[in-house]
């Protein structure tokens, strides 16, 4: 009798063990396919933001809402310092031909250029794009403000995924330099008017 109980004890560990393993298994399997298929997501929302991006750059419709600002002309702090600053009242958007620019860093820190609390208008010239050739490259974007804001050489350099650094420079030699990201116009909360 002991020898049945023994038995069985036994048989029952090794149904429970195999069934255990099985379980741990599919769990594995599981977090497995979960992990694949959140990477397939993510890499599709990255491949899609690329492709916006691209789409913004080739047909000239885009804003880019600035984060940060460093005034060569005036440096607000030491040499070389970004400062934050808000994206509603700092941003360089681009219609077709047609630009609008609006900077003001701060009630307490001015720029030396002539961009205040109200947008300025202009046209630009020689829009050039220079594709990423691998990937991980950014866009090359360079263009020159028509002169009605003053006459700017602008360059930008765009990530795949819209973060961008733009180097205005005038006549002078000096340069202001912007970070930000890039949107598309339909979906930024700016709203800027092109005459």
């Amino acid at each position: 009798m002991k020898k049945i109980i023994i038995v069985c004890f036994m048989f029952f560990a090794a149904i429970a063990g195999h069934a255990q393993k099985d379980s741990q298994s599919e769990i594995k399997q599981a977090a497995k396919s979960e992990k694949q298929q959140k990477e397939e997501i993510k890499k599709a929302g990255e491949e899609a933001t690329a492709k916006m991006v691209e789409t913004m750059i080739t047909d000239r419709q885009f804003i880019l809402e600035v984060e940060f600002m460093n005034d060569q002309a005036r440096n607000f702090l030491h040499a070389g310092a970004w400062i934050n600053i808000n994206p509603i009242g700092n941003y360089l958007a681009v219609n077709d031909a047609k630009i609008v620019v609006m900077f003001e860093p701060n009630e307490n820190q001015t720029s030396n250029w002539p961009f205040g609390k109200f947008p300025s208008n202009d046209t630009f010239s020689n829009y050039k794009v220079t594709k990423p050739q691998k990937t991980g490259d950014s866009y090359f974007v360079s263009f020159r403000s028509d002169g009605k804001i003053g006459p700017y050489d602008i360059t930008m350099n765009v990530a795949l995924n819209g973060k961008t650094q733009l180097t205005m420079k005038n006549n002078l030699g000096l340069s202001l330099n912007l970070k930000g990201v890039l949107v598309p116009l339909k979906k930024s909360k700016i709203n800027p008017v092109f005459i």
